[in-house]
């Protein structure tokens, strides 16, 4: 990663596609690149968006904020659903795969065909614990040669609102981890 900040990943299976671009294409510009990214992608985004920013403000008004924190909670976790379902009609089988590490800099999955240090590729990930997806460019940064092929990328092409979302789902998932871990310590003891 030259001049961007590299961002630790985590080990987690996300469902992806992955669409292979032919060598030597180049990416699109900001703007072609964002009219590209589907609705249902950029709805969910600002979805989460919104959530947060409301969720601050509420804290202010003392127990009538959490009485209405609470339902705002509940009617967003119904949103959820919807959203993921949605999310989940841009899921197209011949492309789909699964992350075997993610993060906000990179991510790694499994593929069955080899693929070019440097080639780019299309991605749409969805990551169904957040209810949301990313469509992003990425570039091929490593091959380990094994059918399947492990497969490493750099995102290429991204809005930051969605780097942000994965940096945000990754420190959820190491979260768990060292909660299972701690929990496992405790048992043991």
């Amino acid at each position: 990663m030259s001049d961007e900040t590299s961002f630790f990943s985590v080990a987690c299976q996300l469902n992806l596609n992955v669409e292979p671009l032919p060598e030597q294409t180049d990416l699109p510009d900001y703007e072609q690149f964002l009219n590209q990214i589907p609705e249902s992608f950029k709805l969910a985004g600002s979805q989460q968006n919104q959530l947060t920013d409301i969720s601050s403000s509420l804290q202010s008004l003392g127990e009538a904020g959490g009485a209405l924190k609470h339902y705002l909670k509940a009617q967003a976790e119904k949103l959820d659903q919807v959203l993921t379902y949605v999310l989940s009609l841009q899921d197209d089988p011949r492309f789909r795969t699964g992350s075997t590490h993610f993060g906000g800099s990179q991510i790694r999955f499994s593929w069955n065909e080899v693929l070019q240090v440097g080639q780019l590729v299309k991605m749409k990930i969805f990551i169904a614990s957040e209810a949301c997806a990313i469509f992003c460019y990425a570039r091929v940064v490593e091959v380990m040669n094994q059918q399947p092929f492990n497969i490493a990328c750099e995102y290429a092409l991204i809005r930051e609102e969605d780097r942000e979302a994965l940096v945000r789902a990754s420190l959820h998932v190491q979260s768990k981890l060292l909660q299972e871990r701690a929990n496992a310590r405790r048992q043991q003891n």
